[in-house]
């Protein structure tokens, strides 16, 4: 089993497969790991997703040459107001605002909008996985950026720089 990153990683652990890897850190990557390991000739490949997902894994793969199966196998299901996020907003006490996917930030945006909120939440700071993230925000929105598409690379954008404990 490959997966992109660690988490999807730990889930496969956590499913019972004992032969699973990470590479890549995003799909470019995971495509780049496949083409360079594997032979298109050696067999399909089995893509196990959600409904929505960020990059073309199935796309890129066909054009090189590779037979591709997807099976969906999750669907992240959207919150349906600002509810948990209203009062922390309206109070600016929420500080840092992190962002998994463009998915999620397209989501948090319409939330915000729809809820009245988008000026409260143009006062939070935004962490994305990655650059694809952080252009659904609005420019004016603050944002940092994880230097890889990881989790641990996101949560290190969280920590202070050295010297300022």
């Amino acid at each position: 089993m490959l997966t992109v990153g660690p988490q999807s990683l730990l889930a496969a652990e956590n499913a019972g497969f004992n032969r699973a890897e990470a590479h890549g850190g995003d799909v470019d990557g995971l495509v780049a790991h496949i083409r360079k390991s594997l032979h298109p000739a050696a067999g399909f490949i089995l893509y196990l997703s959600g409904n929505e997902t960020a990059g073309d894994l199935e796309g890129q793969l066909t054009k090189a040459g590779f037979q591709v199966r997807r099976s969906i196998v999750y669907d992240a299901v959207q919150a349906k107001d600002a509810s948990p996020a209203e009062a922390p907003l309206r109070e600016g006490a929420a500080p840092a605002v992190l962002l998994y996917s463009p998915r999620s930030a397209r989501i948090w945006c319409k939330i915000m909008w729809d809820a009245g909120l988008a000026e409260h939440a143009a006062e939070a700071h935004y962490y994305c996985l990655s650059r694809n993230v952080a252009e659904i925000l609005p420019r004016a929105w603050p944002r940092s950026v994880a230097k890889s598409p990881d989790e641990g690379a996101l949560l290190a954008l969280l920590e202070p720089p050295h010297g300022t404990r």
